[in-house]
């Protein structure tokens, strides 16, 4: 019960201060807000968020001619200037690859995408290779990624419906049976058509029954929806991890600051011992980052329509949090002799650490991000900290997940131990 007065103590105190609910709560839902308008532009009429129109320089270089089907790059093509994207892209054909490339150079689109010469007969695996090109604006991220995925996505379903007329061939072979041009008409156009819908992002993989326009099956205002939930979960996510260690080192300030005004040796002369007094201490920061975490949780799913994910992994990943926060505060306070010290650590290497583990957040939509990035995140606490949240919401398995807990565990048991014992060595 003395642990839990000096906890209550502690959250009073934390409560009442303007400064820690601004850290918090404020600046976290500020900055998502911001970037709320910043990528969502202006939200529609119904609140749900809208996104500018990609233009797409389309080059079809490709003169193949698939039996029964015909050519597979005017069948990309007419799917990308299908009315069901019309929402989230615009497309312009253009006759070579160079003033396509020009175009997107000088922002007048912002992907190019340029299909080869070869393309049917590569799809078709007549022995050729070819290299579909999509060249991106730089400064681009959402609307480029959407028409890659797009790209993708009925590349993927042209292959999947090839691959499926090779092995029935190749199974009748084995069975004897006789193989005619016509046989090989039926299966290309069978497939075609059949073609196993994938999902991605909301669309659906296109199907071209014979005299039927192509066109993509799924909402335009999902994909958009979709595409700024994720990055507004990332960016509020990021923003809770980055703030919750700040959270967790100011909390237990309050052991330099009660030193320093002479409080903290009054309770050690309570029948309170040394280890009943950290002990509330470090009981009152967990509860408060609960509440941190909990809030911003439950703003993000409510405003933003953010899916964390399943609730038992995010409440794993939240206990992570909590736990690798409060011991990290933990063992920089028994770092430092007085609070501005402080201030100092806590405002530059929480700052740096902070950022070098939110790497993985801030470069997710950027094209060409090593994957070295990845691993450099995982050398600071933050970066083991914001991982079972992307896991949550990508939807991994419980084993994956625990593995990233498992590691928070060590990190935060090393902290933990190092902390007590130096607080209990400097106060013995």
């Amino acid at each position: 019960m003395k642990a839990i007065d000096i906890a209550i103590k502690d959250m009073r105190q934390s409560f009442r201060n303007k400064g820690a609910i601004v850290f918090m709560f404020v600046i976290p839902i500020l900055i998502t807000v911001l970037f709320y308008f910043m990528f969502g532009n202006v939200a529609g009429g119904d609140g749900e968020f809208t996104l500018p129109v990609t233009d797409v320089a389309l080059v079809n270089l490709d003169q193949g001619e698939a039996p029964g089907f015909g050519s597979m790059g005017a069948f990309l093509g007419d799917a990308l200037q299908g009315e069901d994207l019309a929402d989230l892209v615009r497309v312009t054909e253009m006759a070579d690859a160079a003033a396509a490339r020009s175009a997107v150079d000088n922002q007048e689109a912002g992907v190019a995408v340029i299909i080869p010469a070869g393309f049917t007969g590569a799809i078709m695996g007549e022995g050729e290779t070819a290299e579909l090109e999509l060249y991106r604006d730089p400064t681009l991220t959402i609307g480029p990624s959407i028409v890659s995925s797009i790209v993708s996505q009925i590349v993927e379903g042209m292959s999947a419906g090839n691959i499926g007329m090779g092995v029935t061939l190749a199974q009748l072979a084995e069975a004897g049976g006789e193989i005619t041009p016509e046989m090989v008409q039926e299966l290309v156009t069978t497939t075609m058509e059949t073609a196993p819908a994938q999902q991605n992002g909301g669309l659906t993989t296109l199907q071209a029954p014979p005299g039927q326009e192509p066109s993509v099956e799924g909402s335009a205002d999902q994909e958009s929806g979709n595409e700024l939930a994720q990055l507004l979960a990332l960016i509020l996510g990021g923003m809770m991890v980055f703030y919750a260690f700040f959270t967790g080192a100011n909390v237990l300030n309050s052991i330099l600051t009660e030193q320093e005004k002479g409080t903290l040796q009054r309770l050690f002369t309570t029948p309170a011992s040394h280890m009943e007094i950290f002990s509330g201490k470090f009981i009152a920061t967990m509860i408060i980052l609960t509440v941190q975490i909990g809030v911003l949780l439950l703003f993000g799913r409510l405003a933003f329509h953010i899916q964390w994910g399943d609730p038992l992994p995010v409440a794993i990943a939240a206990a992570g949090l909590v736990l690798i926060a409060s011991t990290t505060g933990l063992f920089l306070v028994s770092l430092l002799k007085d609070p501005r010290q402080a201030g100092i650590i806590f405002g530059g290497l929480l700052t740096l650490t902070g950022m070098i583990g939110l790497f993985t957040v801030f470069t997710a939509s950027a094209p060409g991000t090593p994957q070295a990035l990845e691993t450099v995140s995982l050398l600071v606490p933050q970066g083991w900290a914001i991982r079972p949240f992307r896991q949550a919401m990508d939807g991994d398995t419980l084993p994956q997940i625990g593995l990233t807990f498992a590691v928070i565990l060590l990190w935060s048991a090393a902290f933990f131990l190092i902390g007590q014992y130096r607080l209990r060595k400097r106060f013995d």
